[in-house]
């Protein structure tokens, strides 16, 4: 294997990708291991993805959390594989204390992540170490209502804000985890829901980013409902002196 440009990416980030095998060459449960050069092992996550009709593997998916050091060329071969000095971890809610409104935290060993059992928050906090960096990150979505606009120049707008519905562990490390978080978004003002969607948010081990995923279903009148704005709101807690 070799990076598409021939060098290692320049920052620290999470990079996953598919490999096809020869029918017969693994079988489901064969762990494998990556190498670089000179053999030195780097630690990498893989899953099935697709079988051969023997019920060998076809495809897997691997991840690795890569750094300006990770050059190539690599090997992926059957073997034991290196484990991250800090792996991805999470907790249950019932580890961390009675608050019932959060389900778990992701822990990277750069970064803590809480994430609500219901409400409008995709996250629920952040942290940095012991400090809480942000909170109630959730969607924010403002709907245009063109209905009245050729007859008498009028918009309407409404906000609305993500509502969870069900929040997933779908990949438990140690090199990279996955978090599906389901729900609609909803108006408080009118009481409507709509654009049903699914956002999946990536951690690898070691790294403080976050990579999200976000799709939705639109499911409105294409003759008066229009999208004019949609994104991910956080709160930052200020615990410095009024004036800083």
């Amino acid at each position: 294997l070799n990076w598409l440009d021939r060098t290692a990416p320049a920052t620290k980030q999470g990079i996953s990708w598919g490999v096809p095998w020869p029918k017969g060459k693994l079988k489901v449960g064969d762990p494998l291991a990556l190498a670089g050069p000179g053999g030195k092992r780097v630690p990498v996550q893989t899953w099935p993805l697709a079988y051969w009709p023997d019920g060998s593997l076809k495809w897997t998916g691997d991840a690795v959390s890569a750094t300006p050091e990770t050059s190539g060329p690599l090997e992926l071969s059957p073997g034991t594989p290196a484990a991250p000095a800090t792996p991805v971890t999470w907790k249950a809610s019932q580890y961390l204390g009675s608050d019932p409104s959060f389900s778990f935290e992701v822990n990277t060993g750069a970064i803590r992540c809480r994430f609500a059992r219901q409400g409008s928050a995709l996250i629920q906090s952040l942290y940095m170490g012991d400090r809480k960096v942000l909170e109630n990150g959730k969607l924010v979505l403002v709907l245009e209502d063109r209905s009245e606009y050729e007859s008498k120049g009028v918009l309407r707008e409404e906000e609305f804000t993500s509502r969870i519905k069900g929040v997933t562990l779908e990949q438990a490390g140690p090199v990279r985890l996955v978090v599906k978080v389901g729900g609609d978004l909803y108006s408080a003002k009118s009481g409507r829901s709509w654009l049903p969607f699914t956002t999946r948010l990536y951690f690898y081990a070691g790294l403080e980013s976050i990579r999200i995923v976000h799709s939705f279903v639109f499911d409105g009148d294409e003759q008066k409902d229009f999208i004019r704005g949609l994104g991910l709101s956080f709160t930052v807690p200020f615990k410095e002196e009024l004036q800083n």
